[in-house]
């Protein structure tokens, strides 16, 4: 009971503290050696405590460099692992987060001060925080930061005896880990890769199939099983409903895609980047049905849903609202002005697109083409086959191959 009470009382302490220390540099600015006070409205608050926090972790970043010379540093390795790259992601060093997080001696340190597990966790805490700080960019060097960890936890594992069950077992539930934030990048393929090295580490340590870490690592394995979105009819059992709809209908701020009709899952990317098209430089991304973790989060002005990050349109595949037919995200179409040869074949492609980029969102959370209202979104029974490398653990291997192969010849002989 002792040492409840003394818990709860530096609990207590430590609020108190956080609370005046938050209000003290919410509406005090230190400049040129003169303390400002600030009035304490939202607006000019949050602006006040992110300088004081950009300035204040930039001072302990310089001063962690200058002490690091003379080596006046305490317990330089609990602070290099648990402090120092959220310093450095605060105070904008972010090209130095980068080189630190893919350097092997910080995960080493790491690894042996907390845990294999513990500190794979802890790094992707990083990894969320860097994304948050660059306002998710999508030439982020996260993915390869995240590489970076998951080879050398690959090689450690592969220096270890079969009888070191305990390492192993963290080394796989790491990369489950490192997998699911793969998949916070759209990288469906790739975390795939990552949940069937886990599973064959599981399995090399004879872990049963009811095991709990075997039940889970298949479970994200059976998650990157995405399903296309395409257009159904209203009374289809395969229609999405929202989670989010009173909001979205309200147009109220950024909406995650969550998906009420399918618990615990939510429209997705199916791609970390849009691909181009032949028609008039169109980039787009298919979307499907992923995790909620990975859920879209879009903005919508009641005629048309935006991806809050790129700015991409909810779109039917080839600007055909029929059914069946695929959804995508798409770049904003614009007339080519140059081109006055065509200038009206132009304006009926950028309106036809125009319109199949018009969705309407129903009460009970379906979504449906506003010129097309008979349809709504809907998914597939079955997943998609996509493209993987071909070194990949998942790529598809034909039971027949040889027969096809087989059937090559012959039809190359009935050719000729």
């Amino acid at each position: 009971p002792g040492h409840n009470e003394k818990q709860r009382y530096f609990r207590i302490h430590h609020d108190l503290m956080w609370e005046y220390g938050k209000y003290f540099s919410s509406t005090v600015l230190l400049v040129n050696r003169n303390f400002i006070r600030f009035n304490n409205d939202s607006e000019t608050s949050d602006v006040v405590f992110y300088s004081n926090a950009k300035m204040w972790t930039n001072m302990v970043y310089e001063q962690y460099k200058a002490n690091l010379l003379t080596c006046k540093i305490q317990n330089l390795e609990v602070y290099v692992s648990k402090w120092l790259p959220l310093h450095m992601i605060t105070a904008g060093f972010f090209d130095e987060v980068v080189n630190l997080l893919q350097n092997e001696d910080f995960l080493i340190n790491r690894m042996v001060t907390t845990g294999i597990e513990n500190s794979t966790r802890r790094i992707v805490t990083f990894v969320r925080s860097f994304e948050k700080a660059t306002a998710f960019d999508s030439k982020s060097q996260m993915p390869s930061t995240i590489q970076f960890v998951k080879e050398f936890l690959c090689s450690f594992n592969s220096s270890l005896k079969d009888e070191n069950v305990v390492h192993k077992a963290e080394i796989g539930r790491a990369l489950i880990l490192l997998g699911i934030q793969l998949q916070r990048f759209s990288k469906w393929s790739a975390s795939l890769d990552y949940f069937t090295e886990a599973l064959v580490v599981f399995r090399s340590i004879s872990f049963s199939n009811d095991s709990p870490d075997i039940v889970r690592v298949s479970k994200y394995i059976d998650s990157c099983a995405l399903r296309h979105v395409r257009l159904v009819r209203r009374d289809s059992p395969n229609k999405l409903r929202l989670k989010h709809v009173t909001a979205m209908c309200f147009r109220e701020g950024v909406y995650s895609l969550e998906l009420i009709s399918h618990p615990g899952y939510a429209i997705v990317r199916m791609e970390d980047k849009p691909k181009p098209n032949i028609f008039r430089n169109l980039e787009y991304v298919f979307v499907g049905v992923g995790l909620k973790d990975s859920a879209l989060t879009v903005n919508y002005d009641g005629q048309t849903i935006q991806d809050k990050n790129d700015c991409l349109s909810f779109c039917a595949a080839f600007a055909s609202s029929n059914e069946g037919m695929n959804v995508c995200m798409i770049t904003k179409i614009q007339s080519d002005k140059n081109n006055t040869k065509h200038e009206k074949e132009n304006e009926t492609f950028v309106e036809l697109f125009r319109k199949a980029s018009m969705y309407t969102i129903d009460p009970d959370g379906s979504i449906y083409p506003t010129m097309a209202p008979h349809l709504c979104l809907g998914t597939t029974s079955h997943p998609c086959l996509y493209l993987v490398a071909r070194d990949s653990p998942n790529r598809a291997v034909f039971k027949f191959a040889s027969d096809l192969q087989d059937s090559k010849g012959i039809n190359d002989d009935l050719s000729h």
